[in-house]
């Protein structure tokens, strides 16, 4: 250790400190991985210590972390033996460095259970599965699990078909299995499996009448509701002491006051030992009356503010009594255990679907990197939760564990760590504001339990280390306003220790961080000529300010800014390109740190294209990407006349049939057929992998796709990254085209993109998500997109898992058609907001903290000079209520910096005006903020409605959406929409089942989806021709549509040919083939009147006025017309049922009438404006069945 560093007081006593665990809190920029290091150096080379390398442990977050400590640890060893040769363990730390157990938490569990193989059950050659070979083995096992609980009658036969029930809505794509496997991810991720579901069910049961209100159930429900009494209270009884400046308006309103001051205190009275009852009759039984007039010269300010509150109380009291106590505790119980029912079902079919997939990797002798810290803690921690005698023969080899990042630690990792430590000291470093992945699973709450506990001595030692020795004094000051105003609220401590101090040795910037407001409205004006929006507007705002520092700004040393220095931060990957291009448009070079999709690269599409089209190339789409690529050369006149001579058939049958013309334009599509059909040839035999090399390569797509903007060696490396792709979901077993083109399509729709390497500039701005520069630093951060909303993604699912209520869901009625929302779901819905909004908390303190000497944080909002007194005028009652009700980052910024005016930063107006880029407006304190002449009720109006909802001059037309489906359709569409954005429980969301997908059972093929399996059936009834399928058969005629490329041999195995059989023989396809006009397939667009959508009284009135449209799409399936003139509409349904249902064919017969008729009314409507007469007859015919259904 060099004798020349000068520590801190708390790094000394973390370095020296021995005799116990210690938990060291190293905020932002303190030095933590030079005291970690300092502290190994002494524990291997004091002569006071006898820890040898190979007893010290020391787990880091990555393998670049590793890396990089075990180079600072082997550099500061040679410096030692340098300053001090005669240091014999020094010497020896120099020579056996590799003994030091420096590693990834995966890559210590791996080697801890590789011994221990037998024990766990696993082969000796045991390998980590590729994640995409983990996923195909993962869907295997789901679709085989769903299908056996489909395929027959068990115990739990009925929570299943509530299970399934619940999962599957309206013309969901999705099917069960996926649906399954997605919630099984996300159990999976947090630790909770059926053994947890189950005990989730028993404490929803447990719940008994008269208990809900104090049940854990109701925890967060009374939060909220303290919060808003709490505020309000203070709110009404400020006014009640100011309402009296006038007697005209004390008379009006201060009995008002008085009222609404009285009904805050006894909800907060209630809402801390209340029972749910008097609460639910209290919050609805309350009737607001009008409050009486004031003749406008004998308003105040304070009579015109209350009013304002007033307005804004009878929102949120609406909003809170809508969403937690529109339901008696009756039904919430019921709802309470229906929820049981469904975590009971769900614990069953997971448990079964864990033991196949456990199964199937067994058979490989594979592991997936969950399994790596399963096997781990089972391996360490015994029934009893105590460790076992593994775990204390692990624990013998270390005297020392050292844990870095443990605020991102896991619980069952905090269970292993724990496990190996007992004859061990751990040194545990982190730093809760700084806990930013809950999606891999970290529980802040570990680090702080170990924060409460060891402040009190109880286990263990806590050293705080909060001297900053990275960032300006400006930088700091800012940070601390901002966090001390929000983290308390946040369930984090941010007191005097927490506090940055700075610490560093060496000049500071003078200039101040800048809040930077750029108005939204007149920025959206100025570009809408050009199709700029809000995004690029400040993008660009940041391009110019980056230009300006790179032509003439200087770091506090003197040298000049280069591109290098500046980084831009964004709190998410969307935005990086126009920040990139807004740069590169002014010649500014960029890197941008996101992880790249392969399949946005062009030549990747244009691939996908081919492959698509030579697996199905009745796809139209597909077909004409790669027709129209550079590769087959096709123009759009070329596409476009091949289709204007043969409009009424796929693509595909165009093109073969204008290959016999004789043309020039002929020839090429006779080409293309026979290399499109030599592809599909090799596509029948070869697997996934050798069958896209060898498109690449018979293709030359590497030369082909490259061009001056993408090089032979950019597209080379895009190619081979699908390659691999390929390769790598066929590695257990036989991996089909079609079975990989399945595979890319959920890898598309999933949003977290496939990674790829990325283009690396040495000089160049940074520009990157906050959770990317984590472990960063750089001497000029711009922090933009302040102004975008804050939103909990997870907490606008229909089915969702909060870790204190358990699974939460929408639940379906008794018909099964509609899925209510209800209390529970909405009370786990506010607990995964809050949660969420605490993690918002910390990302912004990292992206606070990562610059060194200057800050620059930009939002876009309309009239900033208004939206800056609004909030100054709104501080009077700023607190938890308004902190935790904040929608943006500039919330929690500005309220902060109009509070502190030492705060370290500037206000500043970016102008719209290239010659008057910013003018500062200086930052007034707290006091100035009330002042009565800064506190116009218009100002606090504008600001407090702006906080909780934005409303533009055509508000109910957010209800309308832009198109729908007609099997989305329903009479009270739109009130479901806008009950789901109002969160409502009084009017109820609900969603129309249409078709369940089924599982790969009932045609005896397993892996197959009922979808799948009713998609293939309704393109043979598209393309069959009518006449050869009478004479010639189902078989036959497939295989003709088959050989003729209307349907792929993949498709074709699924067909149900009995079902086709049925239909053949029928007496209704006797009628079809009969009719006089017959219209198969075809798509339609249809405007209808928005008003006929909704029941609510005044919305109907207002689309009514404003004659707004809903525009309708659909595919019916056939319609015919009889010799007598009778008009048909058929629509083929592929439903599955139970065998228990198909013993009562009378019921089947019902199920599909109530779950299709509603469908069917607007299809026989539409159907009959378009035809210009009624519709005589509508009928389902049902495939599974093997008949016909009259509905009208």
């Amino acid at each position: 250790m060099s004798s020349t560093r000068t520590w801190t007081k708390p790094q000394l006593d973390a370095i020296e400190h021995r005799g116990s665990d210690l938990l060291l809190s190293a905020a932002a920029g303190s030095g933590k991985t030079a005291v970690l290091t300092a502290r190994l150096i002494r524990l291997l080379t004091s002569p006071d210590s006898d820890v040898k390398p190979s007893e010290v442990l020391a787990v880091t977050f990555t393998n670049a972390a590793s890396a990089e400590m075990r180079d600072r640890l082997f550099s500061a060893a040679l410096e030692l033996v340098r300053t001090d040769p005669s240091n014999a363990r020094a010497r020896e730390l120099v020579a056996s460095i590799a003994s030091v157990k420096i590693c990834t938490i995966h890559s210590f569990c791996l080697s801890a259970i590789k011994p221990y193989f037998a024990r766990l059950g696993l082969p000796s050659d045991f390998r980590v599965a590729d994640e995409t070979e983990s996923e195909i083995l993962r869907r295997q096992a789901m679709s085989e699990t769903v299908s056996e609980y489909f395929d027959s009658v068990t115990d739990g036969g009925e929570n299943f078909v509530f299970l399934a029930d619940t999962l599957l809505t309206a013309r969901d794509e999705s099917s069960l299995d996926e649906i399954l496997l997605s919630l099984a991810r996300t159990l999976g991720a947090k630790g909770v499996g059926a053994k947890e579901l189950s005990a989730y069910a028993e404490n929803l049961e447990a719940i008994r009448p008269g208990t809900f209100w104090s049940s854990f159930a109701a925890e967060g429900i009374r939060e909220d509701l303290h919060r808003f009494a709490s505020f309000y209270s203070d709110v009404f009884n400020f006014y009640r002491g100011n309402l009296a400046e006038t007697e005209a308006v004390s008379a009006k309103y201060l009995p008002e006051c008085e009222d609404l001051y009285s009904l805050a205190e006894r909800l907060q009275s209630l809402a801390n030992g209340g029972d749910y009852e008097i609460l639910r009759s209290a919050m609805c039984g309350h009737v607001f009356p009008r409050l009486p007039s004031v003749k406008a010269q004998d308003q105040t300010d304070f009579s015109l503010e209350f009013k304002a509150y007033r307005d804004l109380f009878k929102k949120e009291f609406s909003a809170l009594r809508d969403k937690f106590f529109s339901s008696d505790e009756a039904d919430i119980l019921r709802d309470a255990r229906r929820t049981a029912s469904l975590e009971r079902a769900l614990a069953a079919v997971l448990g079964s679907f864990s033991a196949r997939f456990t199964e199937k990797k067994r058979e490989r002798g594979i592991l997936d990197f969950n399994d790596i810290e399963i096997k781990t803690a089972e391996l360490f921690i015994g029934s009893d939760g105590n460790p076992t005698p593994e775990a204390q023969s692990g624990a013998e080899k270390y005297k020392c564990i050292f844990i870095d990042e443990y605020q991102d630690t896991s619980r069952i990792q905090d269970a292993i760590f724990r496990a190996i430590s007992t004859g061990a000291e751990r040194f545990m470093v982190g730093d809760i504001k700084q806990s930013i992945y809950s999606f891999r699973s970290a529980e802040p709450e570990i680090f702080a339990n170990y924060r409460e506990a060891f402040s009190h001595g109880d286990g263990g030692s806590y050293i705080f280390m909060s001297d900053n020795f990275r960032s300006s004094e400006n930088v700091i000051r800012f940070a601390n306003a901002v966090s001390g105003r929000i983290f308390p609220f946040g369930k984090i401590p941010y007191t005097e220790e927490d506090e940055l101090r700075r610490s560093r040795n060496m000049p500071d910037a003078d200039e101040p961080c800048e809040l930077v407001l750029i108005d939204k409205a007149k920025r959206s004006e100025d570009d809408a000529e050009g199709g700029g929006d809000t995004a690029f507007s400040e993008a660009e705002y940041t391009a110019r300010r980056i230009k300006e520092l790179l032509e003439s700004g200087t770091k506090p040393d003197g040298a000049p800014v280069r591109p290098g220095d500046i980084a831009i931060l964004l709190r998410t990957n969307a935005g990086i390109d126009e920040y990139s291009s807004a740069l590169e448009a002014l010649g500014i070079r960029t890197c941008k740190s996101v992880k790249s999709d392969i399949f946005s690269k062009p030549e990747v599409m244009t691939l996908l294209c081919i492959l698509n089209a030579v697996s199905n190339p009745v796809r139209d789409i597909y077909l004409a990407g790669a027709m129209k690529s550079c590769v087959f050369g096709f123009t759009l006149d070329e596409t476009v006349k091949i289709r204007l001579a043969f409009p009424d058939c796929p693509l595909y049958s165009a093109v073969c049939a204008y290959a016999e013309n004789g043309d020039a334009l002929a020839e090429k599509c006779a080409s293309f057929i026979s290399e499109l059909d030599a592809m599909r040839d090799r596509a029948s035999f070869l697997p996934a992998g050798a069958f896209v090399r060898s498109v690449i390569k018979t293709l030359d797509l590497e030369v082909r796709l490259s061009d001056k903007k993408r090089s032979i060696r950019t597209v080379r490396r895009s190619l081979r990254e699908l390659h691999s792709l390929a390769v790598r979901a066929g590695q257990s077993g036989f991996c089909s085209l079609f079975q990989f083109l399945r595979y890319t399509d959920r890898l598309i729709s999933d949003p977290s993109p496939v990674s790829a390497a990325q283009d690396e500039g040495e000089d160049a701005v940074s520009i990157m998500s906050i959770h990317a520069s984590k472990g960063l630093e750089f001497p000029i951060c711009f922090l933009c997109r302040c102004s975008a909303e804050l939103k909990a993604k997870d907490a606008s699912e229909s089915l969702m898992f909060d870790p204190v209520i358990g699974i939460a869901s929408r639940l379906p009625d008794r018909s099964g058609l509609v899925r209510c929302d209800n209390v529970l779901r909405r009370a786990a819905a506010a607990d995964i907001s809050r949660k969420a909004l605490e993690e918002e908390m910390r990302i912004l303190y990292v992206a606070m903290t990562r610059a060194r000497e200057r800050l620059i944080v930009t939002a876009a909002v309309k009239d900033p000079f208004e939206y800056v007194n609004g909030v100054r005028a709104a501080l009077r009652f700023d607190g938890e209520y308004t902190v935790l009700g904040a929608s943006s980052y500039l919330s929690w910024i500005l309220p902060a910096l109009l509070s502190d005016g030492g705060c370290g930063a500037k206000l500043v107006f970016a102008e719209s005006d290239e010659e008057n880029v910013v003018s500062d407006e200086p930052i007034k304190g707290a006091d100035d903020a009330v002042a009565k002449e800064e506190n116009s009720a218009d100002d606090l109006r504008e600001v407090l409605g702006r906080r909780f909802a934005f409303r533009y001059p055509k508000a109910f037309l957010s209800a309308v959406p832009a198109k729908l489906t007609v099997s989305r359709l329903y009479p009270e569409i739109l009130d479901e929409d806008a009950a789901a954005e109002a969160d409502s429980v009084g009017e109820s969301a609900v969603v129309f089942d249409d078709e369940a997908p089924a599982p790969g059972f009932i045609s005896g093929k397993s892996g197959v989806r009922g979808s799948d399996i009713g998609s293939a059936t309704h393109v043979f009834m598209q393309f069959c021709d009518f006449e050869r399928f009478a004479r010639d058969g189902a078989e036959d005629e497939l295989c003709r549509l088959t050989d003729d490329g209307f349907i792929s041999r993949k498709m074709a195995e699924i067909v149900d040919i009995r079902a086709l059989e049925r239909f053949r023989e029928s007496a209704f396809f006797g009628r079809m083939r009969r009719a006089v006009r017959m219209e198969r397939e075809f798509r339609f667009n249809s405007a209808r009147a928005a008003k006929d959508f909704t029941a609510d009284p005044e919305l109907k009135k207002l689309l009514e006025e404003s004659g707004t449209e809903l525009i309708v799409q659909g595919v019916v399936d056939a319609v015919f017309e009889e010799a007598d003139q009778t008009l048909v509409l058929v629509d083929y349904k592929t439903d599955r049922f139970t065998r228990e249902q198909l013993r009562d064919p009378a019921e089947c017969e019902r199920i599909l009438t109530e779950r299709h008729s509603n469908q069917l009314t607007y299809y026989r409507d539409i159907c009959g404006e378009i035809f210009g007469r009624k519709i005589d007859e509508t009928y389902i015919y049902s495939l599974s069945l093997g008949r016909e259904i009259l509905i009208y």
